[in-house]
């Protein structure tokens, strides 16, 4: 899989988040023939906004990573900036999971959609027994579903003129009333459609980066 060599530069303390990987699996077929690409690796300093040095490799550490799939566990590599006056460091993630998160965002969508549909988070903590790093606690599930909802909230307008600028002739399916989130589900099986760079990225996988972007 070919990198597109851009980075979403995020206002994290300690993180930035990759923007063209889509799956764990692609993730580590990239990395594990040899790390972060040489020309994928951050081109600034999140902390002290110096673009003259590369930042250096500093090693990588362990993360568990729950998919609806199975339990997989990946390397997040660190850099760290060599100006003397700045010497910090600088994880980068990739964006199928969340800062200080293991469970990737297409669980958090199965639950937003689910939910959305009428069912309880009683009754969906009890199903998420099945998941991999199931069960899942109900304040654990309304932590996510609460989150997603403050930001969407928060970018609504935004998202709505996105789509809408590049895909002005998408079916708006007039008459028909939905919730904030069943609109954007399905106007993102149309774009998926006719988007092949789409096609199997999943509404919050591509929400998440542009939220942060």
């Amino acid at each position: 899989m070919a990198a597109s060599s851009s980075y979403f530069q995020i206002a994290f303390a300690n993180f930035m988040v990759m923007e063209w990987i889509q799956d764990v699996q692609s993730y580590l077929d990239l990395v594990l023939q040899g790390g972060i690409p040489e020309e994928d690796r951050p081109k600034q300093c999140p902390h002290c906004g110096q673009k003259d040095q590369l930042l250096h490799r500093h090693g990588t550490y362990p993360r568990k990573v729950f998919t609806l799939e199975k339990e997989w566990t990946i390397p997040v590599f660190r850099f760290y900036c060599p100006l003397p006056t700045c010497k910090k460091t600088v994880c980068i993630i990739p964006s199928f999971i969340q800062k200080h998160q293991q469970v990737a965002l297409d669980i958090q969508e199965e639950i937003i959609q689910s939910q959305d549909e009428g069912e309880s988070l009683a009754a969906l903590s009890k199903k998420t027994g099945s998941l991999p790093g199931g069960s899942y606690s109900e304040k654990t599930l309304w932590r996510w579903t609460k989150g997603w909802k403050v930001r969407l909230d928060g970018f609504e307008g935004k998202v709505w003129e996105w789509i809408l600028v590049r895909f002005p002739h998408l079916s708006l399916l007039e008459g028909q009333t939905f919730s904030k989130w069943k609109w954007f589900f399905k106007l993102w099986e149309q774009i998926q459609k006719r988007q092949t760079e789409f096609k199997n990225v999943p509404f919050l996988h591509w929400f998440h980066r542009f939220s942060r972007s």
